[in-house]
């Protein structure tokens, strides 16, 4: 694949891949492993298993290319599937370790410029402690700046469940965040 086609959207690479071209899945898969492992890490809280994810969805995304029919944008199909591989890693888990966690590439926009300041540690264990409903919407628009329809379309709710859900979730962070000073 000459290198000019490698900058075609990812609805042509899509259906390139779809038509065997291998490269072509090898490129999106380049073009959306950072937030696809940031977005794994941050519902995970363990870098191991956020690796994990991550490659498990790709090859999720690789094995049923061929039934994505553009109903939403790759990036969002991605997604969807990556919110499914997190919360499947956590069937019978209770505790999951925040050791350590990497924040390359963690650029806190004006929503959560507060919360940074207050540790980013300390921030993602507050994450990783609210209920799975709550906290992948919130790691999605957040973290992942995607609007509520993109979120709704990712975990299959209606736009007013993902502001719901925002919104208890912040308010249990707020409560967490405040209550350790």
């Amino acid at each position: 694949m000459p290198s000019e086609r490698l900058h075609a959207d990812d609805s042509v690479l899509v259906r390139w891949a779809q038509d065997g071209r291998s490269e072509a899945f090898e490129h999106l898969v380049r073009r959306h492993r950072v937030p696809v492992y940031r977005t794994a890490l941050r519902l995970t809280g363990d870098t191991h298993l956020a690796d994990d994810v991550a490659q498990d969805a790709f090859i999720a995304a690789w094995e049923s290319l061929q039934l994505f029919r553009a109903d939403s944008s790759f990036a969002t199909w991605l997604y969807r599937i990556v919110v499914n591989r997190a919360r499947n890693s956590f069937r019978g888990r209770r505790d999951v370790p925040v050791d350590d966690v990497p924040l390359d590439g963690f650029h806190p926009g004006a929503d959560t410029e507060a919360m940074a300041r207050e540790g980013s540690q300390r921030v993602l264990s507050a994450i990783v402690e609210l209920p799975f409903e709550q906290r992948a919407p919130l790691v999605l628009r957040l973290f992942e700046e995607l609007t509520y329809e993109e979120i709704a379309q990712i975990l299959n709710i209606s736009p007013d469940a993902v502001r719901g859900r925002l919104h208890r979730a912040r308010h249990q962070l707020a409560k967490t965040l405040g209550g350790a000073r």
